[in-house]
């Protein structure tokens, strides 16, 4: 099977950890890059539990650095929602080696899209800065990227962390503008199918531990909070990653966006179907197929 070149755009937290844990996994995705951006918690640290997570699972897959504040400035975080450290209760030992490359995110993607040999798919689990940034410094590489697949937004407007926004959109929605009009074609996968697919946080804490992943598993969940869905956990970024490596679980209509990026609704994100929309959503086929997915790779 030709597996699909990709580029992940992430800041691990906790959903970004078992997301970049079943991607690294994958048989479908051969992953050239990842990329890290503020939002979560600080940069330093969401680098710095990416390059964990790559030197324990990802055999070798460079990381580099990249957005340290939003657009407009300083960017939201979510320290509550994911810990301190945003693994949760899980704390990275203190024997790290690997460190992110000497480029920083926007070159380094430039670097990636210009060497390849055909369109590169773009999985963002985070604001989407480092994206933003990459348009305004290159507006030709929208032509290099096949797709982008995103973890943002709602269907209706609804938020977690303000009652208007998803936090991702909430983060930069000056980011979102600038990815909205750039003409990328974009898979967007709103909060709602992480709720839909949440799983009680007990399936995990209590889950038999085989390796080591299973401890790491088992104490960022233990250590994290979801104030929709309390003690289940929600497959945000994981549905994200799965819309590429388990597309048949999903369905994918036309959609068009209303997306405010000013005023007191800032930051709010709509979905609208429609047969002719510039843009795709993400939708949950089997819930039970894809939550029973999830936990067989997962643990895998």
């Amino acid at each position: 099977m030709k597996k699909i070149p990709v580029i992940i755009d992430t800041y691990p937290g906790i959903d970004d950890a078992l997301a970049l844990l079943l991607a690294f996994q994958s048989d479908v995705l051969d992953i050239k890059l990842i990329t890290t951006t503020a939002g979560n918690v600080a940069l330093e640290k969401t680098t710095h539990n990416a390059l964990y997570l790559v030197e324990k699972y990802g055999y070798g897959i460079p990381v580099a650095a990249g957005a340290v504040s939003a657009i407009g400035g300083a960017m939201a975080k979510a320290d509550d929602v994911h810990g301190v450290n945003g693994l949760g209760d899980f704390i990275i030992p203190d024997d790290i080696t690997k460190r992110p490359i000497e480029t920083d995110a926007v070159e380094a993607i430039k670097d990636i899209l210009d060497a390849a040999r055909e369109k590169i798919t773009v999985i963002t689990l985070g604001p989407l800065t480092n994206i933003a940034n990459l348009i305004d410094t290159y507006p030709a590489v929208t032509d290099t990227i096949a797709v982008m697949y995103s973890m943002i937004g709602s269907f209706d407007g609804r938020g977690n962390i303000v009652p208007h926004a998803e936090f991702n959109a909430y983060c930069d929605p000056d980011a979102v503008r600038k990815v909205l009009d750039s003409g990328i074609p974009v898979i967007f996968s709103p909060m709602e199918l992480g709720h839909q697919s949440c799983i009680a946080k007990s399936i995990f804490i209590n889950h038999e531990v085989h390796k080591e992943k299973d401890v790491l598993i088992a104490k960022m969940i233990a250590g994290g909070f979801d104030s929709v869905t309390k003690g289940a956990f929600s497959l945000h970024d994981p549905n994200t990653i799965m819309a590429v490596t388990n597309p048949e679980y999903y369905d994918f209509p036309s959609c068009d966006i209303r997306f405010t990026d000013t005023g007191e609704y800032r930051g709010q994100f709509k979905v609208l179907l429609s047969k002719t929309g510039a843009y795709k959503v993400q939708t949950i086929r089997d819930v039970d197929a894809v939550k029973n997915c999830f936990l067989k790779e997962i643990y895998r």
